[in-house]
C-alpha cells in the first residue's frame, strides 16, 4: 500500500459547492483507476447516515464515497456535529455520540480532537492513492483560526495543497476570493494552488477579463470555471434550496412540515423525483393548505418540536386534515410526534415531557443509548393510502434515542420484531430511507392519485426508470485535465475543470394534418440521447402508450408525463371534465419543467401541445416558460396540427408533416392575414443585426421591409 497524496477543497463560504467539487474529483480520479477516498475532519450537518458497522457519519461523505465506488467508512468523517439549537450541538466522534455541548464548550475542547482526526486520516492514507479533503465554511474566519481543525489548520497538519472555490451565483465572487486570500496568514497562502469560480452561468468570455487581474492580486492562478450544475444530490443542512420550496409542482401535492429542528430531510428526495409529485416544505398554517399527503420528518430535538407544533397551530391543522381523511406519514422523530406523549427522563433532548398529536395510540421514552443500524422493514400492516406498501420491503437505517410503545397494529417488522404503527390513514416508522427502495415512492404516489379519483398514470409515467435516478446521483460532469494533477498541484502548476460555454438552442414546431409529427419529435429525442443529453417528454391528449414513447421510457429511462385519452370531443366535455384535463396537463408540464430546472442542455418534447393550446387545455404561461428554456441550451419541440401566431413568431424550425396538398405554413400564415415572420428566428436575428447569414433572405433590407408590413 502506498501513501496517499492529499488535495483539499476549501470555499469562501458555506454552500460554495465544496461537497460537489470534492465528489467530482472523487469520481474522476476513481474512474482513472486511482484508489481514492473522501475526508472531512469535522462536519456540521442536519443529515447523517449509518455505516454497515452501525456508526454515524455525515451524508456528504457517504455521497462522496459512492462517487469513489467504495462503501462509506466512519474514518472519512471522524467528527460530526448535529445542531440541536442555536448554541448547542450533539458531538459524534468516530461514529458514536459523546453528548451535547454548547458552542463555547466545544470550541474549548476541539483542538484535543486533532489526534483522533489525524489517526483517521493517516489510516486512510495507508490504503489509498489520493485523499480528497473537504473543508468547512470559510478559512477566513479569523476568530476561529487559532484552533482550526477543518480548514487551514488541517491542511498544515497533513501538508495538503488547497484549491479555493468561490460561488459566483449570488454575485461578488471576485471579492469573495480576493478577500479570503487577503485574510489568510502567509503560511496558509503558501498552501494555495489555485482558485475555482463555481456555479457559473452564461458566456465565459464575459467573465474572462476579470480573471487575470484576480490572479495578479491574489498571486494564485484561476484553475477552473465550473458551470452551474443541477444535480439531485443529498443536501446537508438548512441552506438546501429544496427547503424553500413552498408550492407543489406536481399533480400530487405532498406537504412536509419544516420542523425547527428538522433532520434527515433527504428521506423525501426519491418521492420528489416521481414524475407528477410535488414535495414542498411548510412552516405555517397558511402554507399548509389541503395537501394529498402530510409528512412529519425526522427531528433532532423532538420535544421542542412537539411544543412548536402546538404553539404554531400546525399540529391542530394536521389533526384536522387527518380527521378529514388526509394521509399522514411520520418518520423517526415524526413518528414519535404522531403519538400521545413524549418523555425524556435522562435529558437526552432536554428533560421533561410533551404532548404529541394523538394520531396514533403511542408513547415514546428517550433512552440513554442511541440506536444506530442499517435495517430492512417488511411492511405488512399498512392501511388506507399506505396499504399499497403491504408485501414490500424498504431498506434504510435507524438513528434514534427514543423507544416507542404502540397499542395499534404495527406497520411491519424489522428483524422479525414489530416496527412502527399503522392506524387507518396514519403510518409511522423509525426507518430513514423509506423511499429509497425502487417502487415504494411510486406505489404511494399512485395510491394517492386513486384517492383523488385520478388515473394512476398521472404519476410515474416513465415507468420504473426514474428509480435509477432516485437511488444514485446522476453522473458528475466535472473533469480534470489528466490523472497527474495531484503531482502538478504540488508543483504549483495549474489543472483545469470543464468550462461552461453557453449556447442558444432552438424551438422546433412539427405541425400539419398528416402523420409523422410525433415520430419526428421522437427521432430528435433519440438523437439527443445518443449525444448524452437529457430528454423529457410531455404528452397532451395522449396516454403515453405510443410505440416511440414507450421505447424511450422503458429502454432509455426518459421521463414521460402522459395525458389522458378521452372518449369525448372537447366541446362535449363538462366543465368539470375540462378543468380536470387542464389540471392534469398543467401539472405534467410543471413537473417536466422542474425536471429540467437549471439544465444547460437537453430536449423537452411537448407532444400535441399545439392542439392543447388551441383548445385552452394547458396554461399558455407554462408553455412560454418552456419555450424560454432554449435561451439556456434546452431544445424544445412542439407537435400538433396548427401553430398559433405567437408560436410561429417564437419558433426556429417549423417543419410540416402531412400530405403533399396540405398548405405550406407560408400559405397558412398568409391565409390568416398574418405577417410573413414565419422565417426561422435564427434568420430574423441575423438580419435584424445587419449580419449576413448563409441561410437568411438575400438582404437585411428586404427582411426589414417585410417586417415593416407586419401588424404590430
Amino acid at each position: 500500500m502506498g501513501r496517499a497524496k492529499p488535495i483539499m477543497i476549501q470555499g469562501t463560504m458555506s454552500n460554495a459547492g465544496k461537497s460537489l467539487l470534492a465528489a467530482g474529483l472523487c469520481r474522476v480520479l476513481s474512474q482513472d483507476g486511482l484508489r481514492v477516498t473522501p475526508f472531512k475532519s469535522q462536519n456540521m450537518a442536519l443529515n447523517s447516515g449509518v455505516t454497515a458497522d452501525g456508526l454515524e457519519m455525515g451524508r456528504a461523505q457517504i455521497m462522496q464515497a459512492e462517487a469513489c465506488g467504495i462503501p462509506p467508512d466512519v474514518r472519512m468523517n471522524p467528527i460530526l456535529l448535529k445542531p440541536e439549537s442555536g448554541h448547542r450541538s450533539q458531538l459524534i466522534v468516530a461514529g458514536k455520540a459523546q453528548g451535547a455541548f454548547a458552542a463555547r464548550d466545544y470550541f474549548a475542547r476541539k483542538k484535543a480532537l486533532m489526534p483522533q482526526i489525524l489517526e483517521a486520516f493517516h489510516s486512510l492514507a495507508e490504503e489509498n492513492d489520493v485523499i480528497v479533503i473537504e473543508g468547512a465554511g470559510s478559512p477566513a474566519e479569523i476568530n476561529l483560526a487559532e484552533n482550526d481543525i477543518v480548514n487551514m489548520g488541517l491542511a498544515r497538519a497533513v501538508s495538503s495543497p488547497v484549491l479555493l472555490a468561490g460561488d459566483i451565483d449570488p454575485g461578488g465572487v471576485f471579492a469573495q476570493l480576493y478577500g479570503t486570500v487577503a485574510l489568510l496568514a502567509p503560511e496558509d497562502r503558501a498552501l494555495l494552488r489555485g482558485l475555482v469560480v463555481n456555479k457559473f452561468r452564461g458566456d465565459v468570455e464575459i467573465l474572462r477579463p476579470g480573471l487575470a487581474p484576480l490572479e495578479k492580486m491574489c498571486g494564485v492562478p484561476v484553475v477552473g470555471v465550473v458551470p452551474y450544475l443541477t444535480l439531485d444530490l443529498d443536501d446537508e443542512d438548512s441552506l438546501a434550496p429544496r427547503l424553500s420550496a413552498r408550492e407543489a409542482r406536481g399533480v400530487i401535492d405532498v406537504a412536509v412540515v419544516r420542523l425547527p429542528h428538522l433532520s434527515n430531510f433527504t428521506d423525501f428526495d426519491p418521492l420528489s423525483r416521481v414524475p407528477g409529485v410535488g414535495v414542498r416544505y411548510v412552516s405555517s398554517t397558511t402554507d399548509l393548505g389541503r395537501p394529498d399527503l402530510v409528512v412529519l420528518p425526522g427531528s433532532k430535538t423532538t420535544l421542542d418540536d412537539a411544543r412548536w407544533l402546538a404553539a404554531s397551530g400546525i399540529g391542530a391543522c394536521v389533526r384536522a386534515l387527518s380527521g378529514a381523511g388526509t394521509p399522514v406519514l411520520g418518520i423517526c422523530g415524526g413518528y414519535q410526534l404522531l403519538g400521545d406523549e413524549l418523555s425524556d427522563p435522562h435529558g437526552r433532548e432536554g428533560a421533561g415531557t410533551a404532548r404529541g398529536l394523538g394520531l396514533i395510540p403511542a408513547s415514546t421514552v428517550f433512552k440513554e443509548e442511541k440506536r444506530l443500524a442499517q435495517s430492512e422493514l417488511r411492511i405488512t400492516g399498512a392501511q388506507g393510502a399506505f396499504s399499497a406498501w403491504n408485501g414490500m420491503t424498504a431498506r434504510g437505517y435507524e438513528i434514534h434515542d427514543g423507544e416507542t410503545t404502540v397499542s395499534c397494529a404495527p406497520a411491519g417488522t424489522i428483524g422479525g420484531k414489530p416496527e412502527g404503527a399503522a392506524c387507518g390513514n396514519v403510518f409511522g416508522t423509525y426507518l430513514h430511507g423509506l423511499f429509497d427502495e425502487p417502487g415504494v415512492a411510486l406505489a404511494l404516489a399512485r395510491s394517492l392519485a386513486r384517492m383523488r379519483g385520478l388515473p394512476e398514470n398521472v404519476v410515474g409515467a416513465a415507468g420504473a426508470a426514474w428509480v435509477l435516478r432516485a437511488r444514485r446521483p446522476r453522473p458528475i460532469t466535472v473533469r480534470a485535465s489528466s490523472t497527474a494533477w495531484p503531482t502538478s498541484c504540488a508543483g504549483r502548476s495549474t489543472w483545469s475543470m470543464s468550462t461552461a460555454l453557453s449556447r442558444r438552442a432552438y424551438d422546433h414546431v412539427y405541425h400539419g394534418d398528416g402523420k409523422g409529427k410525433t415520430t419526428a419529435a421522437m427521432g430528435l429525442a433519440l438523437r439527443m440521447l445518443a449525444a448524452g443529453r437529457r430528454v423529457v417528454v410531455v404528452q397532451f391528449l395522449k396516454d403515453g402508450e405510443s410505440g416511440e414513447v414507450r421505447l424511450l421510457a422503458e429502454h432509455f429511462g426518459v421521463p414521460v408525463f402522459a395525458g389522458k385519452v378521452s372518449d369525448k370531443f372537447t366541446w362535449s366535455m363538462t366543465s368539470v371534465e375540462l378543468a380536470a384535463t387542464c389540471e392534469l396537463h398543467d401539472g405534467n408540464l410543471a413537473s417536466a419543467l422542474a425536471e429540467l430546472e437549471g439544465a444547460q442542455e437537453g430536449l423537452l418534447v411537448l407532444d400535441e401541445a399545439l392542439d392543447a393550446l388551441s383548445k385552452g387545455l394547458v396554461d399558455e404561461a407554462l408553455v412560454d416558460r418552456a419555450l424560454d428554456m432554449s435561451a439556456r441550451g434546452v431544445e424544445v419541440a412542439l407537435t400538433g396540427r396548427a401553430p398559433s401566431r405567437k408560436i410561429v413568431e417564437k419558433a426556429d424550425y417549423i417543419p410540416r408533416c402531412g400530405a403533399r396538398n396540405t398548405p405550406t405554413l407560408r400559405g397558412y400564415v398568409q391565409e390568416k392575414e398574418w405577417s410573413t415572420r414565419w422565417i426561422p428566428r435564427r434568420w430574423r436575428l441575423a438580419t435584424s443585426s445587419g449580419a449576413a447569414s448563409r441561410s437568411s433572405p438575400k438582404s437585411s433590407a428586404a427582411a426589414r421591409s417585410r417586417r415593416s408590413k407586419s401588424p404590430s
